[in-house]
């Protein structure tokens, strides 16, 4: 059985999101997956044993950014234009990639859904929001959103079915809600903690959603006893440098397995960051987007949710949030919520029934 996924390349947590379910549906059927995104390729190879057809196509425009916590609007609206609507050769381009595929799930780029109608299969819209829900929220700094707003709400009303997943940014009507979709952990912690840590240090993940090194500062981390950094997103080789780990980003040391074994993930407020840290049940220490209306759910979950707490921008570039490791290593093991199982089992029967 052949599925397509057509998928968002704003950052790797839609496709984060995406391979998690696909993991799900290969440990039930077995499954070839038709794959259409300019996420690299590398990332699909690194967490998907199931056999997979890659396509690089542009699918959606997401938001242009300045930094990995900051967007730019204008050139965001600039690309928009450029993009919507979409044209009936981008549509049929992308539905002959689909033609053999029983379905099509899209996260959250609304030309599958398009494609999906033009090859005459099922669509299923996966998300915890949607662009028009975001864009709404600029509408005032750049007037020429509005009718992408319009049209993007236009588009998503047409899946066949709708699933969202916790936390959700606007609940709405749809056909299943699951908890948070995260891709399953594969290798023991204490083999990659010995791998990256220091003895008996505690070990921190460092994660800014791809961004690389230059975002991060060592003061204050470099002359930290008792702790090792792992440090994701070098744009080049890993590189040790004392009890600093600057991993490549492209390095095939599988990220969900790097959360699982570390103590601490100090990282931008993203929803597969999130899951993935709220499946592992380490402390996350989270800098929030102060403009992306997505930042304020996340991070009212990870306040009721995680053991977890918020450091700002200005701690996480000065490096002062060094300072609170030993106040952040007390929270582990505090008692939350319990787990909930991971949503991506309940999107895989979802789908399989409507196979």
């Amino acid at each position: 059985m052949k599925i397509g996924f057509c998928i968002t390349s704003h950052g790797f947590g839609h496709a984060a999101r995406a391979v998690a379910v696909m993991q799900a549906l290969a440990k039930r059927e077995s499954v070839e997956f038709v794959i259409a995104t300019t996420v690299p390729k590398w990332f699909f190879s690194q967490s998907l044993q199931a056999p997979f057809n890659y396509h690089s196509i542009l699918t959606d425009i997401g938001m242009v950014q300045l930094t990995g916590l900051e967007e730019n609007i204008p050139a965001t609206a600039a690309a928009l234009d450029t993009f919507y609507p979409l044209t009936r050769s981008k549509i049929e381009a992308c539905a002959a990639f689909f033609s053999q595929c029983r379905m099509v799930i899209c996260d959250i780029a609304p030309l599958g859904i398009l494609a999906a109608k033009q090859a005459k299969i099922p669509s299923i819209l996966v998300e915890n929001f949607t662009w028009d829900w975001i864009y709404a929220a600029y509408e005032q700094k750049s007037a020429s959103l509005r009718s992408h707003i319009d049209y993007l709400d236009h588009l998503f009303q047409q899946a066949d079915f709708h699933v969202q997943t916790e936390p959700v940014c606007l609940s709405i009507g749809c056909d299943c809600r699951v908890p948070p979709v995260a891709r399953s952990i594969k290798a023991s912690a204490p083999a990659l903690r010995s791998r990256f840590s220091q003895g008996s240090d505690k070990l921190v993940l460092v994660t800014m959603g791809g961004t690389n090194r230059d975002s991060f500062s060592s003061v204050g981390v470099r002359a930290k006893k008792g702790y090792s950094f792992v440090v994701t997103g070098n744009e080049g080789p890993t590189i040790n440098d004392g009890n600093i780990c600057y991993l490549d980003r492209c390095s095939s040391v599988y990220h969900p397995d790097l959360v699982a074994a570390a103590d601490i993930v100090v990282g931008k407020v993203g929803y597969s960051t999130l899951a993935e840290v709220y499946q592992a049940g380490s402390v996350f220490a989270y800098i929030s987007r102060p403009y992306f209306p997505e930042a304020e759910v996340l991070c009212k979950f990870a306040a009721e949710h995680m053991a977890s707490k918020q450091i700002t921008r200005e701690a996480f570039y000065s490096g002062r949030w060094a300072e609170e490791l030993d106040d952040l290593i007390a929270l582990k093991g505090q008692a939350f919520f319990p787990v909930q199982e991971n949503g991506a089992e309940h999107i895989a029967d979802f789908l399989l029934r409507l196979a």
